[in-house]
């Protein structure tokens, strides 16, 4: 296992497993910033849904990676990067990452 993996589990007494984050590695990206932050929902009035954009090599996450960025925030990567290195004239070399925080 490398640094900063996830991997399963010892399973419980039922069986099950869960993703447990490895050791945290410290990675360089481009930049990032906090691209929507909504207030409620049906569920509850006092939760906070934050979603993050992360300008970033490729393959420098994995969805459901946990990251925390220099302010201690923890987010979570969702789904794949969307990947700009397609287009007729040029390639930017970095793809966007999308993360996402829930608090409350």
């Amino acid at each position: 296992m490398k640094p900063g993996e996830r991997y399963l589990s010892e399973p419980d007494r039922w069986g099950d497993q869960k993703w447990i984050q490895g050791d945290p590695v410290p990675v360089n990206v481009l930049g990032w910033e906090v691209t929507r932050s909504t207030e409620g929902d049906p569920d509850s009035i006092l939760r906070t849904i934050d979603e993050l954009q992360i300008i970033a090599p490729p393959d420098t996450f994995q969805p459901q990676d946990e990251i925390t960025l220099p302010d201690g925030e923890t987010w979570t990567i969702e789904g794949n990067p969307l990947d700009s290195n397609n287009g007729p004239w040029w390639e930017p070399g970095l793809v966007i990452y999308r993360g996402r925080k829930v608090t409350g």
